[in-house]
């Protein structure tokens, strides 16, 4: 649809609905598209309207409406992209979020019981339950590479841990004796360059045998490991590096599997957005009691009790009412004079009629009665206010020449 002049959505008042869209969205994709909404073709502006009330009636009836709560994911599928590359544990929980988002919409949009208008989206959507699946054998939801990920992961902790145990044994063993001497300053061994050891008055240090490893800031504090378990903090170290490369040996795997879902994935981003975007459509639609009227090619309006919408959405929040107009304008009928005084609404019925129009065109219903019609419009022009400038060196007249 043609509009003129550019600015008239802010005459008529569409920035409000704009920005109610914007916060129904619940996404940055979403709301980006959302702060874009602008006039489609007619043809286009038809079928978005019908999915848009599809979506209505879902929520009418009493069915929940997915929600599309998603963050972005073009970044993490460029990283995945070269062969050998993965993601790290946060990372994959990031993809499992939006996959499991979008699973659970295509599902949505394909059951049984949806509305044509929806499951005739579904078949666009790439399903992506196998991502989710990948995802859950390797990493917990706390972001940590699960035991049971591989044989050789557990075995490889089993032995971690037990080293461990081994160590605190000896150092603990150690710290006693350290006391026993008055050499010990702290009650527990601690962790100094990978290393365990135990604190000790740095005058002392050599008394006990073993690395120092670190000097306390003050200097008054050493931090020694006992000669005794210097062969199992190797064993422990090691283990450290061998469940390192497993977990990135696992990881790689997971990208393997990964990769060939990525233009799927890219594409169901695309969707998601867009089903964020009617969601919000849908949502704004329920607060007015919004309906999707007959449409034609004969250049009919013909609105039954219609209500602006900007008004109405105003009105919801401090309790004011809305006027409804009624009109009919047709191929006998093709202009309307309306007189009256001022603060009239002389002004609020032609504003309401253009921002309908609009509102159509952005494949959003509508507050009027069913049985209303409203054709295909090409042009959307309005002359509305005082365009004078100062600036532009306009007055009033040649503001309405130009």
């Amino acid at each position: 649809m043609e509009v003129y002049p550019r600015h008239i959505e802010q005459r008529l008042g569409f920035q409000t609905i704009r920005d109610r869209l914007v916060r129904l969205t619940g996404s940055e994709p979403g709301a980006v598209l959302a702060a874009a909404c602008e006039p489609l073709p007619f043809e286009e502006a038809e079928r978005e309207g019908r999915v848009v009330a599809a979506l209505q009636r879902v929520r009418e009836g009493g069915g929940m409406l997915p929600e599309a709560a998603f963050e972005p994911v073009a970044e993490l599928v460029s990283t995945l992209r070269p062969k050998g590359s993965f993601l790290d544990p946060e990372g994959l929980l990031h993809l499992r979020s939006f996959c499991a988002c979008s699973e659970s919409v295509r599902r949505f949009l394909q059951a049984e019981e949806a509305p044509g208008e929806l499951r005739s989206l579904a078949a666009r959507w790439h399903p992506v339950g196998d991502v989710v699946q990948a995802i859950d054998a390797v990493v917990d939801p706390d972001g940590t590479v699960k035991d049971s990920a591989s044989d050789t992961l557990r075995k490889i902790r089993r032995d971690l841990r037990n080293a461990q145990s081994q160590v605190r044994k000896v150092l603990q063993r150690a710290l006693r004796e350290a006391s026993g001497h008055g050499w010990a300053v702290e009650d527990q061994p601690t962790v100094r360059a990978g290393r365990m050891v135990i604190p000790v008055r740095a005058e002392a240090k050599r008394k006990l045998g073993g690395i120092v490893h670190d000097v306390s800031s003050t200097g008054q504090t050493a931090f020694v490991e006992p000669a005794e378990s210097v062969q199992l903090n190797n064993e422990v170290r090691e283990l450290e590096g061998a469940e390192r490369r497993e977990i990135v040996r696992l990881l790689q795997g997971v990208a393997d599997q990964l990769r060939g879902h990525l233009e799927g994935i890219r594409e169901n981003e695309r969707l998601l957005g867009q089903y964020d975007l009617r969601r919000a459509k849908a949502l704004l639609a329920l607060k007015y009691d919004g309906v999707v009227p007959t449409r034609g090619d004969e250049g009919v309006i013909d609105l039954l009790e219609a209500r602006n919408p900007e008004l109405l959405l105003m009105g919801l929040e401090d309790g004011r009412s809305v006027v409804p107009l009624s009109l009919r304008l047709d191929g006998d009928h093709r202009m309307l004079v309306i007189s009256g005084p001022n603060a009239g609404g002389k002004s609020v019925a032609m504003n309401t009629v253009g921002l309908l129009v609009y509102l159509l065109q952005c494949g959003i219903p509508i507050p009027a009665l069913p049985g209303s019609r409203v054709d295909r419009f090409d042009r959307l022009m309005g002359d509305i206010g005082d365009e004078q400038s100062v600036e532009d060196d306009l007055s009033t007249f040649s503001s309405r020449l130009a």
